[in-house]
């Protein structure tokens, strides 16, 4: 809750950028591809929102890769083992 006070020149901020930018590089294979896809493009899409006010490449990349999970219904295979709240049933 405390984040958005957070001023983004600190150096915990450019790590989870940095570390963002390079999933969203390097998707990892496992059985929750979809759910990280979606995470990684909103991590970078709402800090890009923060910060330049304008997409990044890596965000494009990233919010591009989402479409590649996405359901015939719309929505994407979310993780499901039971431990919310980031974990939710479909």
């Amino acid at each position: 809750m405390a984040r958005p006070a957070v001023t983004h020149k600190v150096t915990a901020h450019r790590q989870i950028r940095e570390a963002a930018e390079y999933l969203a590089r390097h998707p990892r294979k496992t059985g929750y591809q979809a759910t990280e896809a979606v995470m990684v493009a909103s991590v970078l899409a709402q800090d890009d929102a923060a910060t330049t006010g304008k997409l990044h490449p890596a965000t494009r990349s990233a919010l591009d890769r989402i479409w590649d999970h996405q359901r015939e219904d719309g929505g994407w295979k979310w993780l499901d083992d039971n431990e919310p709240p980031s974990e939710i049933s479909e």
